[in-house]
């Protein structure tokens, strides 16, 4: 059967992230490594680039987008080495920049799933999904796509993540005004 709405994490992920209590002994030893990634990830989606990673921090902390404990498992170095990367200094200097951007496209159902046939592939599907962050750069779109997985190489990510951004892609050529300039995927953990 072919569902009539899907999330892109949902069409990535599968059962993958499939979410169970804390064990007990787990209780008291901290954050989990992602529970860590989490915080990051909050900390790039609701932090303002052009600030002091330690002052948006503390405001994060202090305005309830993030607990103490959390702010306290964020390595700020990796947010500062995100700064000063190419794709960093470009968004900074962006005509825009928008995170969490939620979307709800409608797309053929060959675009959810290859394995369909001629008759079927052509059945409307409503994909639903949020983009990390997007910014306008000389009048075209760009999609980044940030990860806190710790990866030895940027390619398991391509690999992992790569259909999810091109369906991002796909959904934005229809709903934007902007062209798409490209999409990418950054390793907060590999700073690239």
């Amino acid at each position: 059967t072919i569902p009539s709405k899907v999330t892109a994490t949902q069409l990535t992920n599968d059962f993958k992230n499939i979410s169970l209590p804390r064990p007990g002994f787990l209780s008291y030893k901290g954050l989990t490594p992602a529970e860590r990634g989490i915080a990051l990830h909050s900390f790039m989606q609701f932090a303002s680039f052009d600030k002091e990673p330690e002052a948006e921090l503390n405001r994060l902390i202090n305005e309830g987008y993030i607990t103490k404990e959390q702010g306290e498992s964020i390595n700020l170095s990796l947010v500062r080495k995100f700064l000063i990367s190419p794709l960093g200094k470009r968004m900074l200097k962006a005509e825009d920049i928008k995170k969490e951007y939620r979307f709800s496209v409608n797309i053929e159902a060959g675009v959810v799933r290859e394995d369909l046939t001629e008759e079927t592939k052509h059945h409307p599907v409503i994909l639903q999904g949020a983009i990390d962050c997007y910014f306008l750069e000389n009048g075209k779109m760009y999609i980044v796509d940030f990860k806190t997985d710790r990866v030895k190489d940027l390619s398991e990510l391509v690999l992992e993540y790569g259909t999810q951004l091109k369906r991002y892609a796909k959904a934005i050529k229809e709903i934007s005004d902007y062209p798409l300039g490209g999409c990418s995927i950054f390793s907060l953990h590999l700073s690239e």
